[in-house]
C-alpha cells in the first residue's frame, strides 16, 4: 500500500480507514508513506551528518502536501522486505497515522 506525494503538489490525504487486508509476496515495504516521492530526501542513515539549511524546511503553503487521520486495522503482512516505511516532511509531519493489530512475517535476509 503506497501513500505518496512531494513538495509542490499540495493537497490533503485524510480520514482514510483500511481494515482486514492481507499483504503477501512484496519485494519492498508492505506499507509506505513517502512525502519525498520523486524528490530528494535527506539521508537519515547517519544523523550526525545532516546539515540544517533554509531549504531543509520550507514554509508551509498551498503546495505542501499533508497526510493525516489514517487508520489501519487488522493488517497481515507475509513475506515482505519490511513491514513499513514512513517519511514525512519536516514542515508537514505525518499526523495521526494509527496501525492496530498489524502482524508480520518478513522475508529472511
Amino acid at each position: 500500500m503506497r501513500f505518496k506525494s512531494t513538495r509542490g503538489r499540495g493537497g490533503v490525504v485524510e480520514d482514510i480507514y483500511i481494515s482486514n487486508i492481507n499483504v503477501t509476496g512484496i519485494t519492498t515495504d508492505a506499507l509506505r508513506f513517502n512525502l519525498y516521492y520523486g524528490g530528494k530526501a535527506p539521508n537519515l542513515s547517519d544523523l550526525t551528518n545532516i546539515k540544517k539549511d533554509e531549504n531543509d524546511s520550507p514554509e508551509v503553503s498551498i503546495e505542501t502536501p499533508a497526510f493525516k487521520n489514517i487508520y489501519m486495522n487488522n493488517i497481515q503482512i507475509i513475506e515482505a522486505e519490511s513491514a513499513g516505511y514512513l517519511k514525512g516532511l519536516p514542515e508537514m509531519n505525518l499526523k495521526n497515522i494509527k496501525l492496530e493489530n498489524l502482524t508480520e512475517r518478513l522475508k529472511m535476509r
